[in-house]
């Protein structure tokens, strides 16, 4: 996943809430058709907190995983320190 990429799922899903319209963008797909590829640039770019809600989805449509728990739903930070624990055990 390129920086240009990562940018442009920010633009073209910032104000979308709802996950079908965030999955139907052209660079949402045009990234998740990178798989297993993509993922040290979407923890790095979770790292960095960038467009954190489309990067999550994108990692849980990849791996097929989600380590967010029910009470972490909805808190972003909390969201993203279990996406990152998740990187520091399936490195």
């Amino acid at each position: 996943m390129t920086d240009e990429q990562l940018v442009e799922l920010d633009r073209q899903t910032k104000w979308e809430s709802m996950p079908p319209v965030m999955r139907a963008t052209d660079i949402y797909q045009e990234i998740l058709d990178q798989g297993q590829e993509a993922i040290p640039d979407l923890i790095m770019a979770l790292r960095d907190k960038r467009a954190p809600i489309p990067v999550m989805m994108l990692l849980t449509d990849i791996t097929g995983q989600s380590p967010v728990k029910p009470a972490q739903r909805g808190y972003v930070d909390q969201m993203i320190e279990a996406w990152l624990d998740w990187a520091d055990d399936n490195a």
